[in-house]
């Protein structure tokens, strides 16, 4: 874990402050994460066609017709249209989506039993009957985007920041809210710049998600940790799903009966490969950017934040590499499939500390905020729609969110990927609550809760291990005691508790205990748990968090939005600009670049990693080079994994995974000298199905002969 530590950071050590950049950059005219309507306004088609895109403004986007953002699809669990966590796209006339592997392997991991041991050997259905559901993922399809800034801002021009952003928050609730929908389309309102622009977008959601192929972790995953955020990269990382609907064409939960979904958009596979300086278009569901943040929000996120994020993170891995160590078989590929999930967030964290770091972009800000300032105070009309101390009433405030930032941070990495019996725990409180209400209906309403916890159980324990959890919380809970301020802890947590005692003897632990206890309940009552230490202490976490300090927080949160409303309004009118593109926020977005680099297959054979012999022959008989990856100096950011790339005609030629550890910091500013997105070429997926897979039907589905 140490090496990578330092190769994370002798990678970024090549960014200086004005040094020199990694080689001649040549970036599109059109760079930037653009929205669909964006894409297809007068002004940026100009800047694509001079850039050589061959594609109309109705072949990127248009309403009920063919285009390439009806392609385009966002991942997400249950009910996240507005959480995605990865991207996809439709690649035929029924329902098949690709998308990478590293996105959908935990999903994979679960169908693993016994000798189907998907990460080893690969998942491949010869046949649509074989196509396996996927519980719990769910995928997205845009059916439009719409402008409605007018709409939301009509008659606020003169008002003041709160009452213009409450106006609008009205107005985009109302517009959300519409029950003219049919079923499984839902409506989002997005606002960027600081509340100054407005978007509408609807979305078919379904949730009969298969997994059709996918490769090995060898393969998928090939090259590792050591080359995570590194070019050259070898990974196959791809995975071909299908959608599912009624037998009427809509959106429907799994069912035997279910039918591939036809879209009236999906993509077409190039014929052509591509070569270093083509065009190349990225179109994916990117999560968040920051690039319009002041100095000293940029400073607290990536030196305060994301250090702490980063610290947690490789204290998990260092423990999980050690239960991993002691495990075999589907067990160890598990925990290769939870580290790597881990290790890929850490590496890109610490690689946005030390681009931001090296690139001094901490003192680039302070600049310009200070340059900002000076306009308004140049102008007593802009003193007074901006205030003649804008920056520093920001910063005053700020340094009040921040702490509370820190606090919520600390408390992901406890519960979002920590201790298991967290979450757990919560799942009890209502029994809790309804025992002491003691209500005339408390026996029926306790037997409903009880049926209810105990299907949890019995999908609970067989997932977890309590040594290994308790490990884990001994491990993390350190960062979260530090993070908090004293006198807002629990006082279950202001003195030492030994956790092995507790995880020992409590009633969460233990399957037998917990269902005689959930037996007994409603005759003898709920206090044994209330007052289980460890129940106690998971609990007060989360009471702590809603109660106390997310509530302490929303006036100064409240009072932040509003002054970095007014400082993006500022930089608009003194910037001037006519367009530009808006900081990501899980939305589609088009980003344009050239391809830089090419990798190919055959310079595999000079590596050590460990392959099969069967890939090894294949690979030294071929008779003609194929490429494996390419970079591109497109934009991207987390949740680009699985965006399609496509040529200049609109056609695909890779799957997008990665990028360099130069790259990470470009959510806080972009730079093409050093923006380097890695990429899947599809002449590798198809070698792959074609040679290595039982999967090869999907060829001719995929217009492939």
């Amino acid at each position: 874990m140490r090496l990578l530590v330092l190769l994370c950071i002798a990678l970024i050590g090549r960014l200086t402050v004005d040094g020199a950049a990694p080689g001649p950059v040549k970036s599109p005219a059109s760079a930037g994460m653009w929205m669909p309507q964006q894409m297809v306004s007068r002004d940026v088609m100009a800047l694509l066609r001079k850039d050589g895109l061959k594609l109309s403004k109705k072949d990127i986007y248009a309403i009920n017709r063919r285009c390439a953002a009806g392609a385009a699809l966002s991942l997400s669990v249950d009910n996240g249209v507005a959480s995605p966590f990865a991207s996809a796209s439709f690649v035929s006339a029924d329902g098949l989506v690709l998308t990478n592997f590293h996105c959908v392997n935990s999903y994979v991991q679960r169908l693993a039993k016994g000798d189907n041991d998907y990460l080893r050997y690969g998942c491949w259905a010869s046949r649509r009957e074989e196509d396996a559901p996927l519980f719990n993922l769910q995928v997205h399809q845009l059916l439009s985007v719409t402008d409605i800034t007018r709409e939301v801002l009509a008659g606020t021009d003169t008002m003041d920041t709160a009452h213009r952003d409450a106006i609008a928050e009205k107005r985009t609730r109302a517009l959300a809210s519409s029950s003219n929908e049919p079923y499984g389309v839902t409506r989002r309102v997005y606002s960027m710049m600081g509340n100054q622009q407005f978007v509408l977008a609807r979305y078919r959601t379904f949730s009969d998600v298969r997994i059709v192929a996918c490769p090995p972790l060898w393969l998928g995953g090939y090259g590792g940790d050591a080359d995570n955020w590194r070019w050259p990269r070898y990974s196959c990382d791809f995975a071909f799903l299908r959608v599912y609907a009624s037998p009427q064409g809509e959106p429907a939960s799994y069912a035997p009966g279910n039918v591939p979904y036809h879209p009236q958009s999906y993509l077409r596979l190039a014929r052509q490969s591509v070569a270093v300086g083509d065009l190349a278009l990225v179109m994916g569901y990117p999560s968040r950017t920051r690039k319009h943040i002041p100095a000293l929000a940029l400073d607290r996120i990536v030196n305060h934040d994301t250090q702490l994020r980063a610290d947690a993170l490789k204290a998990k891995i260092d423990f999980l590499d050690s239960c991993r160590q002691r495990a075999s078989g589907v067990s160890r590929s598990g925990y290769d499939v939870r580290i790597n999930k881990l290790r890929n967030v850490y590496l890109r964290s610490m690689g946005e500390i030390q681009g931001v770091r090296a690139t001094g972009l901490v003192a680039q800000k302070r600049k310009e905020d200070l340059a900002l300032q000076q306009w308004i105070d140049s102008d007593p009309q802009r003193q007074q729609r901006y205030g003649a101390r804008l920056i520093d009433r920001m910063d005053s405030v700020y340094a009040r969110v921040t702490v509370y930032n820190h606090m919520d941070e600390a408390f992901d990495q406890l519960v979002g990927s920590g201790a298991g019996i967290i979450p757990f725990a919560g799942k009890f409180e209502k029994l809790i609550t309804i025992d002491r209400a003691k209500r005339k209906t408390r026996a029926r309403d306790m037997a409903r809760e009880i049926a209810a916890i105990q299907r949890n159980v019995r999908e609970f324990f067989p997932s977890i291990s309590m040594a290994e959890d308790c490990g884990m919380m001994k491990t993390v809970l350190p960062f979260y005691l530090q993070a908090v301020p004293r006198e807002q802890l629990p006082q279950s947590l202001r003195k030492p508790v030994d956790m092995d005692r507790l995880y020992a003897t409590s009633l969460l632990t233990d399957s037998a205990r917990l269902e005689r206890f959930l037996a007994e309940s409603i005759d003898k009552g709920t206090a044994r748990l209330a007052t289980d230490t460890l129940y106690r202490i998971c609990l007060d976490i989360y009471i702590n968090r809603v109660q106390h300090q997310m509530r302490a927080a929303m006036p100064w949160r409240r009072l932040n939005t509003l002054l970095y409303d007014t400082y993006m309004r500022a930089k608009s009118e003194m910037g001037g600009r006519s367009i530009e593109p808006y900081d990501a926020n899980h939305t589609l977005r088009f980003s344009t670049g050239r391809v830089m680099d090419i990798g190919y297959m055959d310079e595999m054979l000079a590596r050590t990693d460990t392959v099969t012999p069967k890939f090894r022959r294949l690979l030294g008989a071929a008779t003609k080079r194929t490429i494996a990856c390419f970079t591109t100096n497109a934009e991207t950011a987390a949740g680009n994994s699985g965006s399609a790339v496509l040529n200049a005609r609109g056609e695909l030629v890779g799957l997008n995974f990665d990028r360099t550890a130069e790259s990470t910091f470009s959510i806080y500013r972009s730079d093409p000298q050093y923006m380097r997105n890695i990429v899947v070429s599809t002449d590798y997926i198809l070698w792959v199905v074609r040679h290595l897979s039982r999967a090869q039907y999907i060829l001719a589905e995929l217009g492939v002969h």
